[in-house]
């Protein structure tokens, strides 16, 4: 477990605050958060690890990777939008 280190990784706070944002995000929106797509799957499976995110396929009608925040991801996102809040005033 990386603990809080997940958080160092490029776009890893773009990313979570991306899905705050949407609630769930496709395979497709990665490219919304900075980085390449490959690296941002990447990044996705290993805050799965950490518990933060849910990642989901779907083969039927067509193939189709869902990614949402878990309840432990909530909060870190909330947070960090308290933090991003702080830094624009």
């Amino acid at each position: 477990m990386a603990g809080i280190d997940i958080l160092n990784e490029a776009s890893a706070v773009g990313l979570i605050l991306l899905m705050r944002t949407e609630g769930e995000i496709h395979s497709s929106d990665l490219r919304r958060a900075r980085g390449g797509y490959d690296r941002l799957k990447k990044l996705a499976s290993r805050m799965q690890e950490e518990g933060l995110i849910e990642i989901e396929t779907i083969k039927d009608p067509y193939f189709q990777v869902n990614y949402t925040l878990t309840e432990k991801g909530i909060k870190i996102a909330d947070k960090l939008a308290e933090i991003d809040g702080l830094i624009l005033e």
